[in-house]
């Protein structure tokens, strides 16, 4: 009867994955310690590389290392994901591919991190019980250690068993590592950016001035502004799609005992805010031991600062100045909306969220159409059609002035015929290129609903798909961006045309109701709901309205009744304050008249266009502007008869000291009471 046929050990089923201790569930691998007591000298070298080579193998065995970095490649994905997710609510709308590259290398690692865990498990195991056959020749060694001889004779086995596992171990590991290093060498560039957005966004946080609307970071770092060498300014650069700024942020000595500073305080100014179309050279340049400075001198609007940047090289610096200032980064706008959610990427998976991410596809099937894009362009075209109607309806209700009107709304309409064809040919260009990326994601979707039953075995496809939709949905709002900055300026011209006739519209509709009349010939220029602060009672509400020849308020809270009437000419000066009112946010403008105005002056808090506006529009009516900007001209008969009028009263001989208005067709005498017809 033959011997029995020895099977290979099995691995033992793998218990479940605990909190804290060994990642993978195995044992330790414990080794017998050599070089405890007597050791013959002739074998001491010998026996201490070996006890060296043990100690290694049992770090080995135990693969603690690649637990290691499985453990870390968890952590700093998750970290990753909570700080993008971060960013994006405060603000940063760049790095459009971040999202997508962070779901797809998520999505990498829901799908690597099993079989590693698994080989972990799988060869630690075998690992460990070959470690464990080397505990009877290594426990033998260690009795011999004190007679060379006998211990010279094992030395050589022992060694080789232990070498032999130790390069075993070290395969191992490097396999095992090679199944992940894609996606650790992704993870931590990807990281640096995020590091570098989330530093950016403290800074900004953290600085005295704010970003305006539509204004949007991009980078800031800590440099110096080398001006004297001498207490040189030290702060942040920062750099935003519209200007260059440079903050000052240092802690001052504030005294001093016997050259030790005993008290501090923090400085902190803005020196340098630049619109980026100032900024006329960039240079970057590498100063220092081994040239390991980095340093950038910047000339805008006349001047110039010699920077040394703290931290990042000074060339990628210039680079994105010149992008910045050239428009270069609007192509890397994140989706509305985007941001890597950390319930995505971390919780579990849901048939709720899978059916969501289907909602996400069908609106991004629509997006990719250009449907918006589309859209916002036959809302254009409707808005530029009603230019010559707002344009006829105003003229044709009296509205007499700013004769460019005409000419302005013609070319509107001239150019929209250049500008729609040009726009429509690139919606049709870039909503071909985007229906081509539609059918793989639309495929990956009908792998993920198909195993929908089971959501946590569809995770890894519900990442990709995840990953997909983030990715498309950049590249359609890139789209959308390219497409409406076709025709921004052209919109904001149509939009200011057409605001201004309902202006004028409303200014229109305000006289009609009036319970006053305009002169023949005079024409109504502005109105706006305003309140009359009075000095000595509660405001008066009701309508300011100027004319080429009057100002006039019209009370509107009971019975319409006039207060306040006077000619133009009869009006000294007009003062503009902005920035009244207990929120700071409103506008007043103060009307100083003449002598023998009605009064000696008004106050009026406005609705509508701003007080400069209005101090622009009543100074043109005092200097009689209005009359050369009429669209129609003035009869001359009606000059003439203004020009004509008697100087004095024909009934007492007393002077008129009220300006004559063109239109008037009589005169009131104020000392006898007489009317002379004009």
């Amino acid at each position: 009867m033959g011997a029995p046929v020895r099977q290979a050990p099995v691995a033992p089923p793998r218990p479940i994955a605990r909190v804290g201790g060994n990642r993978a569930g195995l044992a330790p691998v414990v080794l017998p310690a050599l070089g405890g007591g007597a050791v013959a000298q002739e074998i001491a070298s010998d026996i201490s590389w070996l006890q060296g080579d043990v100690s290694t193998l049992q770090s080995k065995a135990s693969l603690s290392d690649v637990q290691a970095d499985v453990s870390q490649l968890d952590q700093q994905l998750s970290k990753m994901a909570a700080t993008l997710e971060a960013v994006r609510k405060q603000g940063y709308v760049y790095g459009g591919d971040i999202d997508a590259k962070l779901y797809d290398l998520m999505s990498q690692w829901q799908t690597v991190k099993p079989q590693v865990d698994d080989a972990i498990y799988r060869h630690g195991y075998s690992l460990s019980q070959s470690a464990a056959n080397l505990h009877g020749p290594l426990s033998q060694l260690a009795a011999y250690q004190g007679n060379a001889a006998q211990a010279r004779s094992l030395l050589p086995s022992v060694k080789a068993s232990v070498d032999s596992l130790l390069a075993n171990a070290g395969q191992i590991e490097s396999n095992i590592q090679a199944m992940y290093s894609n996606i650790e060498s992704e993870a931590g560039t990807l990281n640096g950016r995020l590091w570098r957005i989330e530093s950016t966004m403290k800074l900004i946080a953290e600085a005295k001035f704010r970003l305006a609307d539509g204004e949007a970071a991009i980078v800031a770092m800590k440099a110096k502004w080398d001006k004297d060498g001498k207490d040189d300014p030290e702060g942040n650069l920062f750099l935003t799609d519209k200007r260059l700024i440079y903050e000052q942020r240092q802690e001052i000595a504030k005294k001093k005992v016997l050259f030790v500073v005993t008290e501090k305080e923090l400085v902190q100014q803005v020196l340098i805010d630049t619109p980026l179309s100032a900024v006329s050279s960039v240079k970057a340049s590498k100063k220092g031991l081994m040239g390991h400075e980095d340093h950038l001198d910047v000339s805008y609007g006349g001047q110039s600062a010699h920077f040394h940047i703290d931290g990042q090289d000074s060339n990628e610096w210039q680079s994105m100045i010149e992008r910045a200032k050239a428009g270069g980064f609007e192509s890397e706008r994140a989706a509305a909306g985007a941001g890597v959610s950390i319930a995505d990427m971390t919780g579990p998976v849901t048939q709720a969220d899978i059916l969501q991410t289907q909602s996400e596809f069908n609106d991004l099937q629509g997006r990719a159409m250009l449907t918006f894009a589309k859209d916002a362009l036959e809302d254009m075209e409707n808005k530029v059609s009603n230019l010559p109607r707002q344009l006829s309806d105003v003229r044709a209700k009296g509205y007499a002035f700013e004769k460019a009107l005409e000419s302005q709304t013609q070319s509107l309409v001239e150019q929209w015929g250049r500008v729609k064809e040009s726009v429509q040919a690139d919606v049709r260009q870039q909503s071909a290129a985007l229906s081509q990326l539609m059918p793989s994601i639309q495929t990956e979707m009908a792998h993920l609903m198909a195993g929908s039953a089971d959501p946590q075995a569809a995770r890894r496809q519900y990442l990709g798909v995840k990953s997909l939709i983030a990715s498309t949905e950049a590249q359609v709002a890139a789209a959308e961006q390219a497409i409406f900055g076709q025709y921004d300026d052209f919109q904001a011209s149509v939009e200011t045309l057409s605001a201004h006739f309902d202006w004028v519209g409303w200014m229109l509709e305000a006289l009609a109701s009036a319970s006053f009349h305009l002169m023949a010939t005079e024409g109504g220029v502005a109105a706006a709901s305003a309140n009359w602060q009075r000095p000595s009672s509660d405001p008066m509400g009701g309508v300011l309205f100027l004319t080429d020849q009057r100002i006039i308020f019209e009370e509107r809270e009971g019975e319409f009744s006039v207060p306040l009437e006077s000619p133009a000419s009869q009006i000294q000066t007009v003062d503009a304050e902005s920035g009244q009112g207990a929120n700071k946010d409103e506008e007043h403008i103060k009307i100083i008249f003449a002598s023998g105005a009605p009064m000696s002056w008004a106050s009026f808090h406005l609705v509508g266009p701003t007080a400069e506006e209005w101090k622009t529009m009543i100074g043109r009516a005092m200097k009689g502007d209005y009359t050369s900007d009429r669209a129609v001209a003035i009869d001359q008969a009606a000059v003439d008869k203004v020009s004509n009028a008697p100087t004095q009263c024909p009934s007492c001989g007393a002077a008129f000291t009220k300006p004559v208005l063109r239109g008037q067709t009589e005169i009131n005498c104020e000392f006898c009471g007489a009317v002379t017809r004009l």
